[in-house]
């Protein structure tokens, strides 16, 4: 899965885009959860999106913290930052 344009995420595999999916505003950068889905931050919403990689589809959202830029699992958590500040923030998924 590759960010494609602000708000587009498309799947590639061997050359080809097998898959796209439009949502959000302004995506970020993104990683994957626990559970197997993936989580993208839009920091122009201040959302995480969960996106289940295997079917396409994005399964909801919640609130990040102002600006949620960049997602990250560590320590069998997901951390989310933020664009302009100094937040970071803790989710046990």
């Amino acid at each position: 899965w590759i960010q494609a344009e602000d708000n587009a995420l498309v799947h590639v595999q061997r050359g080809q885009v097998t898959a796209r999916l439009t949502f959000g505003r302004t995506l970020a950068q993104g990683a994957l959860a626990p559970d197997g889905t993936m989580w993208i931050p839009d920091k122009e919403q201040s959302v995480v999106y969960r996106v289940d990689p295997a079917t396409a589809r994005v399964l909801g959202s919640f609130p990040a913290g102002p600006g949620a830029f960049l997602a990250l699992r560590a320590y069998r958590s997901m951390w989310v930052t933020s664009y302009a500040g100094a937040d970071v923030w803790r989710f046990r998924p």
